[in-house]
């Protein structure tokens, strides 16, 4: 049986023997909260000198309120994956963002945030690791693994930095 993209996408960031159901992907396109782009923020954070894998992630947002605790995303131990969209026009293509553990589903230091530890083995591919696949539909941007359809993977050979020049042709 051929291997598809998404058990490869496993392969590469190390988490292969995690469960596809305690996987999360975030799609990203802009802040729940406004008109915020979140790729535009984090190339920003890049060019203003900030370590890649000390951005501050918008990447574990739980979607909580007093009143809807039911819609929370992660589970405690849960690996959770964040991509940003590199065209809000297309949304077909993804940045790897930031990855990491949930180690507390609600958080005692921001509302509405899961606390977690971002995974050494995930590091090396924050904002190397481009994946294609269609959102499922426009309101969703969190997915169980298993749900994702990739039909590529790409890794650069440097942190990505909106220069067409910097995407090789390093499809997998």
């Amino acid at each position: 049986m051929e291997k598809n993209l998404s058990d490869t996408l496993k392969d590469i960031l190390g988490i292969s023997n995690i469960d596809d159901d305690k996987i999360g992907i975030e799609l990203s396109t802009k802040s729940s909260f406004g008109n915020e782009n979140y790729l535009e923020d984090w190339l920003n954070d890049i060019k203003n000198g900030k370590k890649i894998d000390d951005i501050d992630s918008r990447a574990f947002y739980q979607w909580l309120s007093p009143k809807n605790k039911e819609r929370k995303k992660y589970d405690t131990g849960d690996i959770a994956l964040c991509f940003f969209a590199l065209d809000n026009k297309a949304k077909d293509k993804w940045l790897f963002i930031t990855g990491g553990r949930i180690t507390n589903e609600f958080s005692t230091e921001y509302e509405d945030m899961a606390e977690y530890e971002i995974l050494d083995n995930l590091k090396p591919y924050f904002g190397r690791l481009i994946i294609n696949c269609p959102r499922i539909n426009e309101r969703s941007y969190y997915y169980h693994f298993d749900t994702v359809k990739i039909s590529e993977i790409t890794i650069l050979e440097d942190v990505y930095t909106r220069d067409i020049n910097s995407i090789e042709d390093s499809n997998l």
